[in-house]
Order: structure tokens, then C-alpha cells, then sequence
């Protein structure tokens, strides 16, 4: 999806489906993207592959490990992308500057610095958004249910998360985020 902020800010939100793999006794709660959804999304990329534009990848699943610790169990499934690390590196490939993601029940926040084709360090930032629709009894850490509002100036992403409480209520902010669009690809010579 294409669109332009009310400061003429290019945005390409691009979602991707995470449950590719069977998500009944096998695999459950694993993702998986896979090299064919990435390719075709590379190609439709190409429109834009040399403009500054803020490109934002949205996905179920978490890309990079957000419990603490999970317990070691026979037979049991564990909670991870299988192909995170191809992932990420189509997001430094692409210029994709924002990840979001949900399935973890909680909030979660990392900068990753990859090295680029051309060696020069590029940033990337991963933002879990926690869950919208989950019953209380899978919500981690008594935690509620979660949304978050994004917000484009012509020089920042604000990224507000607020809880959804079983009442239907909504709090304040729980956490904000700010990130400079430069830094998501935007008024910068790369493209």
C-alpha cells in the first residue's frame, strides 16, 4: 500500500504473510515468510527502488526473539521466524526502515544495525505492537490487549501504543517512540 503523509511524506506499508507453514500440531506458533513471498515483493519494489520513500513491513509474526526465556520442553513448539535473518536482510536490501509486529501478547522495541551490499551500516527499527484481539487468559505477564497509533510530520515517526482494557477502555499512551524519518530512508541520498 502507497500513500502520501499530509506533509507529502512517501509511505509503502507492506504486509507479509507470516503462517505460511501449518499452524495445527506442527509448527504451531512458528513463522515463516519464505523466498517466494520475498521475491515478489522485491519485484514490486522495484517502482520505487531509487526514491526516498519511509517503507514499513508489517507482519504477524516477531522477528527477532522477544520472551526472555521460554522453558525447554520435549514435543514443544517455541515461539520464532525460522527465516528472521532473511528477513532482515531483505530489509536492509530494501530500505525498509520500520518492522512491526504483533503475536507476542507485549511490547517490544530494538534498533538493528546490518551492514548493506556495499558494507556501509543501515539501521532498521523492530516495534512489537502486543496483541488487539486476545483473550486475557493468553495475554503474557497479565498484560491487556494492545494498539498503537501512527502518527507522520514531515521529520518524525511517532509510534504511540495504548492498552485496550477488557472493559473496552483505553488508557494513555503506554509507550511512545519517535524516530527520525531520516532514519527510516526519508531526506536521505540513499534510496
Amino acid at each position: 500500500k502507497r500513500f502520501l503523509t499530509q506533509d507529502m511524506v512517501p509511505v509503502e506499508v507492506i504486509s507479509v504473510n507470516t503462517c505460511v507453514l501449518q499452524q495445527g500440531e506442527h509448527f504451531m506458533g512458528m513463522g515463516m515468510i519464505g523466498n517466494d513471498q520475498l521475491a515478489s515483493i522485491e519485484n514490486e519494489l522495484l517502482l520505487t527502488k531509487d526514491k526516498q520513500v519511509v517503507r514499513i513491513l508489517v507482519m504477524h509474526h516477531h522477528l527477532l526473539p522477544v520472551m526472555y526465556s521460554e522453558q525447554p520442553k520435549v514435543s514443544q513448539m517455541y515461539s520464532m521466524m525460522l527465516d528472521s535473518e532473511a528477513v532482515s536482510q531483505f530489509a536492509v536490501k530494501n530500505g525498509i526502515g520500520l518492522v512491526l509486529h504483533g503475536h507476542t501478547h507485549k511490547e517490544y522495541y530494538a534498533e538493528i544495525v546490518r551492514q548493506n551490499e556495499t558494507m556501509d551500516k543501515q539501521k532498521f527499527y523492530v516495534v512489537g505492537l502486543g496483541s488487539t484481539g486476545a483473550v486475557q487468559a493468553d495475554l503474557s505477564e497479565g498484560r491487556n490487549n494492545m494498539f498503537a497509533v501512527l502518527s507522520f510530520s514531515k521529520d518524525e515517526l511517532q509510534i504511540k501504543q495504548y492498552d485496550l482494557k477488557p472493559s473496552g477502555e483505553t488508557s494513555s499512551p503506554v509507550k511512545t517512540y519517535r524516530i527520525p524519518l531520516h532514519e527510516l530512508g526519508y531526506g536521505t541520498n540513499a534510496g
